[in-house]
């Protein structure tokens, strides 16, 4: 014959309790029940008990992670729709046209982003990987209607020896404009230096206001940029130091060595970086992707027109989100990444030069 056993609280007289088990509808004193008895049966209950829990959980994620689909492909569909009819848009409006629609998907990012702890890591990496696509279709759209203009490096005559290399350039099928060149490059649309070793380079607040920054192929380099340039494209950096002012836009870090980058912006994406300290200051979650031992700090970077430079900029003085990065490698919400970490307050540079 089956036995029924139940385990329940008797009344509590004075300060002592005593349990009772109950067995085919008696009570019985629990210390009259064998001990192993009484003890399958909590075990029983407990994992009853967890059972139900993990079916609650379960629930909860699946109505979330539908929840979350739903709501981001009707997003990311409407900006697809958008982004459609550039096309269409009067080329006095396209820059209006790409702020405001980078702004809407970068929105839909931090949308994402959020989700994460609620969302499976499958669901966290397609997401991934369509906001990837997505913003790679605004900049190729960006670039095709709003080109930027090409650089030519112009050779100046310097006698024989300057003729002969570039003659001996032209011999083994290299044009000339690619030939590596020390250069500072000032147009209408864009600024910046490329190709430059172990020099302390700027560029004054007049020359990148509002242009597109880009820093190449330096290596043991010091880069001031007060001021407030719309955009700044850095890669192929080797022991440098970056400084620059409040940018509107975003910040894209390639191949980042050994460097240090002090930087305040709306978005900051690093990739293929190594051993980077970033001094940040920035009003979106950041983002690294291929990228080991970085460290993050507050932005400390002081200068004469900094305040004027952050009121032109527009952005958000109150709102730093330079301790939470987001890492595309890494899809564990519930474990650190171990690819960033927070500089260490003593170890951090308090004044620059």
């Amino acid at each position: 014959m089956a036995t029924n056993v139940e385990v329940t609280d008797s009344v509590i007289s004075g300060n002592h309790q005593t349990n009772s088990v109950n067995i085919n509808g008696k009570d019985i004193k629990k210390d009259r029940i064998p001990a192993g008895l009484v003890r399958r049966h909590e075990e029983r209950l407990a994992r009853v008990e967890k059972m139900k829990e993990q079916r609650e959980n379960e629930k909860v994620v699946q109505e979330s992670a539908d929840y979350f689909a739903k709501t981001f492909n009707a997003q990311r569909s409407s900006i697809e729709e958008r982004l459609a009819t550039a096309n269409n848009v009067a080329k006095s409006n396209l820059r209006d046209f790409f702020d405001d629609i980078t702004e809407v998907a970068q929105k839909l990012q931090k949308y994402a982003t959020d989700m994460t702890q609620f969302l499976p890591s499958h669901d966290i990496q397609s997401a991934q990987n369509n906001l990837t696509k997505l913003f790679d279709s605004i900049n190729e759209k960006r670039d095709e209607l709003l080109p930027k203009k090409k650089f030519a490096f112009k050779v100046r005559k310097r006698g024989d020896g300057e003729a002969n290399k570039q003659q001996q350039a032209q011999k083994i099928g290299l044009d000339v404009v690619d030939a590596p060149q020390p250069s500072k490059i000032i147009t209408e649309n864009a600024a910046g230096f490329v190709n430059r070793t172990s020099e302390n380079l700027s560029l004054s607040a007049e020359e990148i206001y509002l242009k597109d920054v880009s820093l190449s192929n330096l290596s043991s380099c010091t880069v001031k940029l007060p001021g407030s340039p719309s955009a700044l494209h850095i890669s192929n950096l080797s022991d440098c130091k970056i400084f620059c002012g409040p940018i509107p836009g975003s910040v894209f870090a390639d191949k980042c060595i050994d460097s240090t980058l002090v930087l305040a912006c709306q978005q900051l994406r690093v990739h293929n970086s190594k051993d980077a300290k970033f001094y940040l200051h920035v009003t979106s979650r950041a983002i690294i992707e291929d990228t080991t031992s970085v460290l993050y700090a507050p932005y400390n970077w002081n200068y004469d027109t900094l305040e004027k430079d952050y009121e032109e900029s527009g952005l958000d003085r109150s709102k730093n989100a330079w301790d939470d990065i987001d890492d595309f490698n890494w899809l564990a919400h519930d474990k650190h990444s171990p690819n960033w970490g927070l500089l260490p307050e003593d170890e951090r540079v308090q004044e620059w030069d």
